[in-house]
């Protein structure tokens, strides 16, 4: 798959200084550079990965909101021309997440990612249209002085049809990425947990109660097989609710949440 590496061109704003006014200088925008796959299989996922660099040779606090990307809103045209707007948000059953602030250091970029297949389903085949804004908040942390940056940014994707095979290879992967990280766990466990999670495809049950079981992302897994509506994933889950500790408790109440959805 190709790439994008989208530079962010920098607007000018101006910023109340007591009575007047001044213009940021070129030296004082924060730098904000975007890259995600141009195309992918349908299920895959889909990374977007941001990147932010202080201007000057002081170092630039960033405010990204809930797991540092809550300040992301997503506008999605799909390949039937509905429109969606999404903004990534706390899961129910909580879970691991980071602070909302980071501080970029001189010279040390700061590099975040988004999995978009977690707040837009992008199952169908065809061309969408993506539109990524944010309200995050820039400000050299010496000085507190407000930076500038314009994070608006705007692209497509090309999603192809897959076999069912080819589903089931990716769910081999992710889930063993998943399960390789449950001793230790990884920043790249998690990804692959939330990536299994977003695959919106009925193959995908048994590895999400593999990864389940073992417990460490429990928390990520058994929400997905609440969202499917296969009946093997209902099966999938009374059966773990019938195990102890939290993974029970976690199938045991997303059982209930279904029926009360049922209802």
């Amino acid at each position: 798959m190709t790439s994008r590496d989208i530079n962010i061109a920098w607007s000018v704003i101006v910023l109340a200084a007591g009575t007047g006014a001044s213009v940021v200088s070129a030296q004082e925008r924060v730098g904000f550079r975007v890259r995600m796959p141009a195309a992918v299989r349908a299920h895959e996922p889909v990374q977007i990965t941001f990147s932010i660099e202080s201007p000057t040779g002081e170092e630039t606090s960033a405010s990204l909101g809930w797991n540092r990307i809550g300040v992301f809103t997503f506008y999605v045209t799909r390949p039937d021309g509905t429109k969606l707007v999404a903004r990534p948000t706390a899961p129910p059953l909580g879970g691991i997440s980071a602070g909302s602030s980071v501080v970029v250091g001189v010279g040390s970029p700061y590099s975040g990612w988004i999995l978009l297949n977690e707040w837009v389903d992008l199952s169908m085949p065809g061309k969408y249209s993506i539109t990524m804004t944010s309200d995050a908040k820039f400000k050299d942390v010496t000085s507190g002085m407000a930076r500038a940056a314009d994070t608006a940014w705007t692209t497509t994707l090309v999603v192809t049809a897959p076999s069912d095979t080819e589903i089931r290879a990716l769910c081999e992967r992710l889930s063993q990425q998943a399960l390789d990280s449950v001793r230790v766990p990884s920043e790249a466990g998690r990804k692959a947990a939330v990536s299994l999670a977003n695959v919106r495809h009925r193959v995908v049950v048994p590895y999400l109660e593999a990864v389940a079981r073992h417990g460490r992302w429990a928390w990520i897994a058994i929400p997905a097989l609440g969202r499917l509506s296969e009946p093997a994933a209902r099966n999938a889950l009374e059966a773990l609710a019938r195990g102890d500790g939290e993974v029970g408790e976690l199938a045991t109440g997303e059982l209930k949440r279904r029926s009360v959805i049922a209802k």
